[in-house]
């Protein structure tokens, strides 16, 4: 961790605004977070329970500051129709049906969610696997080459 390199190099904890520098973010309320979160877990003292009640005056528990990684984003379904949408967009301006198809089964955006190997998808459409892998670079290559390139780029 790169604070740990701060403290070894400079034998001292770094100021709220070196952290800022370190972090590379641009709210000092952040820091202030950073550390108080920082002083509830105290790595010195090794594990800590995540039910150990914290502040000033004990009411809340360290479970409380922790972000529920299981749980969806609120916008995320909405972010999710967005990249389908501009997906299928790009893909029907850019490409004919059958490498839509292919692109669709190899990648899992075909509605079905799960990628398709290769070889499935020649035996489907009656082809040779090499026949797949030809209409998958020409697509692809298609795609990079468009306008579109850069609306699906902000999504990564």
């Amino acid at each position: 961790m790169e604070v740990s390199k701060f403290e070894q190099e400079n034998e001292r904890q770094p100021t709220d605004v070196e952290l800022v520098e370190i972090f590379g973010i641009d709210k000092i309320e952040d820091v202030k977070e950073y550390r108080a979160f920082m002083n509830m877990i105290n790595i010195s003292k090794g594990v800590v329970s995540i039910d150990k009640p914290v502040g000033e005056n004990e009411t809340e528990l360290m479970s409380d500051f922790l972000p529920d990684l299981g749980s969806k984003q609120p916008d995320s379904d909405i972010i999710d129709q967005s990249i389908k949408q501009d997906l299928d967009r790009v893909l029907s301006e850019v490409l004919n049906e059958r490498e839509i198809l292919v692109l669709g089964k190899i990648f899992g955006i075909d509605g079905n969610n799960f990628a398709t190997d290769i070889d499935d998808v020649a035996v489907e459409l009656g082809v040779c696997r090499e026949r797949i892998r030809q209409i998958k670079k020409k697509a692809l290559n298609k795609i990079r080459k468009s306008n579109g390139a850069n609306l699906l780029k902000m999504y990564l």
